[in-house]
């Protein structure tokens, strides 16, 4: 199990998490294969960062399964990983 899941988490720490969670990260991830999912729409948002039109959502999908999905869709390409608190996976989400 990774390091920081076996830490106790603070305040802090968890505020410095929220800060992050909202920017796509995805994107300095993992070169996809082909250009396809390069090659899409983006949506310009508040202070000049772009999102891609498509995204991965991660509704529905298990904290224990969801890793492994968006670790797949970062590599076959996907640079928009939909997630909310409210799913109840965003540890899951993080770890993919």
């Amino acid at each position: 199990m990774p390091f920081h899941l076996h830490k106790k988490r603070n305040r802090q720490d968890l505020w410095r998490d929220r800060q992050l969670a909202w920017r796509p990260i995805a994107y300095l991830c993992i070169e996809p294969k082909d250009s396809t999912m390069l090659n899409q729409t983006h949506y310009k948002l508040a202070e000049g960062v772009e999102i891609p039109s498509v995204g991965f959502g991660t509704y529905l999908i298990g904290n224990d399964e969801v890793a492994d999905a968006v670790y797949t869709a970062i590599k076959a390409g996907y640079r928009h990983i939909d997630t909310a608190e409210a799913y109840r996976n965003e540890e899951g989400v993080g770890l993919g």
